[in-house]
């Protein structure tokens, strides 16, 4: 189990992580969290690479985040200050996670870090802070996240 600190990661900005081999060399991760697109759930394969304590962890799953308590995704693309955004979106995502790296020490704590890419396979417009974009199905956003936790 591990909290995890992302930018546009498969749990979002904050979130926890449980990852479970079901081989040696391969793992599923669970997990959920909140970030732009409100509250996000994951699921990854991840293969696990290495010897001894640090293994090579690159993996891939799918991501969904739900606007629980508001999100900055939603339909529509307003344009002005005045106009009303459009309704939340339910919002779909492909995560890769090209490079990432778990450290288990002898005491059970679990150092994780990741990075990769990660793809919208919905539409929508995000606002944050006067900024904002639409989002297109197959658009790539660079993803990155830290983890620590204990391992049972």
């Amino acid at each position: 189990m591990r909290v995890e600190l992302g930018l546009f990661s498969p749990v979002g900005a904050l979130g926890l992580v449980y990852s479970r081999p079901i081989h040696q060399r391969v793992a599923v991760e669970l997990g959920a969290g909140f970030g732009f697109s409100g509250l996000q759930l994951s699921a990854m394969a991840k293969l696990r690479r290495g010897k001894g304590r640090t293994k090579f962890t690159p993996g891939i799953g799918l991501s969904v985040g739900m606007p629980v308590f508001g999100s900055a995704i939603h339909t529509g693309h307003p344009a002005g200050d005045d106009e009303m955004r459009g309704s939340d979106v339910i919002s779909a995502w492909l995560d890769v996670d090209l490079l990432g790296v778990e450290h288990r020490t002898r005491s059970g704590l679990v150092l994780s870090a990741s990075g990769g890419v990660t793809v919208a396979l919905t539409e929508g417009h995000w606002d944050a802070a006067d900024l904002g974009n639409d989002i297109n199905p197959f658009d790539v956003l660079p993803q990155f996240r830290l983890g620590i936790g204990k391992a049972f």
